[in-house]
């Protein structure tokens, strides 16, 4: 109502800034709405010949084609962030599906994984890996502080096979007790 809904100061990028907002919080449809009660609100007002409008152009029919490039240009500019907000959307939610059907999969197999970061030096564990190797979920473990997990017998084999991983940086798997 404030671009349209007043006569003395053209305030049309007013709607943008709204069609901006609720395109970020709500994604498509929230562009969709906004653009829909603004179209609602400058046509009736475009009909009645209040708002801006009659400032710039004296005929209706100047006025609703001004308001229908305007409605366009809302339009092409909200719909490409619209877009792009809801597809990252449609991303987090497959992937948030992915790990939980992980997750499933490593509980039922009785398998986890672990990752090490070479770059900053961080160990990840999966859920079922700290459950298997009984870490705490809350403590961060390093790379050293994990091989102690491994039975005394077989840490100097992992620590080789480990070392040997990191100097190639080829992919690896292997086989090793965990004390009971």
């Amino acid at each position: 109502v404030a671009g349209f809904g007043q006569a003395t100061i053209p305030l049309v990028f007013v709607p943008v800034v709204a069609v901006s907002i609720a395109t970020y919080l709500l994604a498509l449809r929230g562009a969709a709405l906004a653009i829909l009660v603004i179209a609602a609100i400058g046509s009736f007002l475009t009909a009645m010949d209040l708002g801006p409008m009659p400032m710039f152009f004296s005929s209706t029919g100047e006025q609703v084609l001004f308001f229908q490039v305007y409605l366009v240009a809302l339009l092409v500019s909200t719909l490409p962030l619209a877009l792009i907000l809801d597809q990252r959307e449609r991303h987090l939610q497959e992937l948030s599906n992915s790990n939980r059907l992980l997750r499933s999969a490593e509980q039922a197999a009785n398998v986890g994984h672990w990752n090490y970061r070479v770059a900053d030096g961080r160990t990840y564990w999966s859920e079922e890996a700290r459950r298997i190797f009984h870490l705490d979920p809350a403590e961060e473990v390093d790379f050293l502080s994990a091989l102690e997990v491994f039975a005394p017998e077989d840490r100097d084999r992992v620590m080789q096979f480990t070392h040997q991983v990191f100097a190639n940086g080829t992919p690896f798997s292997f086989e090793a007790r965990i004390p009971s």
